[in-house]
């Protein structure tokens, strides 16, 4: 530690803890030579270091759980939605991709603004001191204070600054700084996310297999042989499995209930050869027939 004569000055040597910049009345009047300190100078500086290393590592943790708990918020979000829409709509080939598409947005949308940027986050000694005096009034400027003061070389009195600073330390003893840490955006979130949860399941009991059945056909939108559940009340295939001959002729009796507002339902009728399967499209012919009419397809082997 470099000392020096130092001439008359006024009030403490440091800076405001708002603007950062050194208060007139804690310069020397006059020219003079300054103090070169280090941290070490400083009796209980450690204290004040050690309780804002405590409150920086909770506020860590309380902001990435609660970034957590917002992408989890978004996950349930996207799923009840995608279920409701493709799950009672049954949205065609072109509105599955729009949908999908949106989703994706949101979801990484999301995860980015709440989830990769609280680990980018710096939480320097004084964002955290500020954070504290925000919380606890009653401290004043006192930590960002002893926060400048040890990152500062040149103080114009380190006797002052480190009765400052043991000041700082003996008043922020008083208070459990820990608290400043609030859980409530996690809390809210995670309560969010019990909700949509709930709804997930009740929409699962009510309906089941619209949500498995609406995410396969939005993940795959262009893929039509994804049939639509809810859209069969019930189907009727004589016969289901059979065994013939080549060259015999053979006909395939499908009795089909639709419920899906008269909309055209695709299937596929695999024929099984020793050497191999053959799947081909099934696409009974709804327009026009009676609801619950026998369709009929023949096909000679």
């Amino acid at each position: 530690v470099q000392t020096c004569a130092l001439p008359i000055f006024e009030g403490l040597a440091g800076f405001n803890g708002c603007s950062g910049e050194r208060d007139a009345r804690l310069l020397p009047t006059h020219e003079s030579w300054c103090v070169m300190t280090t941290l070490s100078t400083y009796r209980d500086y450690g204290l004040v270091a050690g309780a804002l290393r405590a409150v920086r590592s909770r506020w860590r943790g309380a902001n990435l759980a609660a970034a957590a708990a917002a992408v989890l918020v978004a996950v349930l979000s996207v799923l009840l939605l995608v279920g409701l829409i493709e799950g009672l709509f049954h949205l065609p080939t072109l509105g599955r991709v729009l949908l999908l598409v949106v989703s994706l947005v949101v979801l990484v949308g999301v995860s980015v603004i709440w989830g990769v940027r609280p680990l980018l986050r710096g939480y320097t000694d004084e964002q955290v001191a500020r954070h504290v005096e925000e919380r606890f009034p009653q401290l004043g400027n006192g930590l960002i204070n002893s926060v400048q003061f040890a990152d500062d070389s040149r103080v114009v009195s380190e006797s002052l600054a480190d009765r400052a600073i043991s000041e700082s330390a003996r008043l922020a003893a008083q208070f459990d700084l820990a608290a400043a840490v609030g859980y409530s955006p996690l809390y809210r979130r995670l309560g969010i996310s019990a909700a949509l949860a709930c709804l997930l399941m009740l929409f699962t009991v009510l309906l089941p297999g619209r949500l498995t059945n609406a995410l396969a056909r939005v993940l795959h939108p262009v893929d039509t042989t994804l049939g639509i559940v809810g859209g069969i009340g019930s189907i009727e295939v004589t016969p289901g499995n059979a065994e013939i001959g080549l060259g015999e002729p053979f006909e395939v009796h499908v009795r089909v209930l639709n419920r899906s507002g008269g909309r055209r339902l695709d299937g596929r009728i695999e024929w099984v050869y020793p050497d191999g399967r053959r799947v081909e499209p099934l696409t009974p012919q709804t327009e026009g027939r009676r609801v619950g009419e026998p369709l009929t397809r023949a096909e000679e082997h």
